[in-house]
């Protein structure tokens, strides 16, 4: 979806594309993918611009395990809710590049699991990826922090039953 800033995206990647040797991986559908695709084609980035479409669930964590980064390029005009690219990056220890806007600063921690990017700005969001590319000590330092986020994201803070015991304590304290 356009508000949901893939052509923002592109756009960023022109120049990083000439300058890195790197690919952008699109996956996943939405009305605006034809026009993405036709796009890619007319500005011939073919090689280094490869849009998979809609794909399994299965084969997006396998899609997700090869890549170096990820970018979630969303605009302020897309009521983004739960940043689920950006949670999944992450439980795969894959760095993420966001806008510092809606959930995203909450899951993301400008330069320990990933970069921030002003939103709806193109040039801060080539700038987030251009420093990851070049500068490898910031990379290994992000790549470590998704690792870290990774093991606190699907470690759970207390087991099933120590929540229930917990509740169950809270409920009988509130009922005395």
């Amino acid at each position: 979806e356009r508000p949901k800033g893939i052509f923002d995206l592109l756009s960023a990647f022109e120049s990083i594309c000439r300058d890195f040797n790197t690919k952008l991986v699109v996956v996943g559908d939405g009305t605006a993918l034809d026009e993405l695709r036709e796009l890619v084609e007319r500005k011939e980035l073919q090689t280094c611009v490869e849009v998979l479409g809609r794909k399994p669930h299965s084969e997006v964590m396998s899609i997700l395990n090869m890549a170096a980064i990820v970018v979630c390029p969303s605009r302020r005009e897309f009521p983004e809710g739960r940043c689920m690219s950006a949670m999944e990056a992450l439980v795969n220890g894959v760095p993420v590049v966001a806008p510092d806007y809606g959930p995203f600063p909450y899951l993301v921690e400008n330069e320990y699991n990933g970069l921030l990017y002003k939103v709806n700005s193109t040039e801060s969001m080539s700038d987030a990826v251009r420093a990851l590319l070049k500068d490898s000590e910031l990379y290994d330092q992000v790549c470590q922090g998704a690792r870290v986020s990774a093991k606190q994201l699907i470690t759970p803070l207390r087991t099933f039953n120590e929540a229930l015991e917990i509740g169950f304590s809270r409920l009988k304290q509130g009922t005395e």
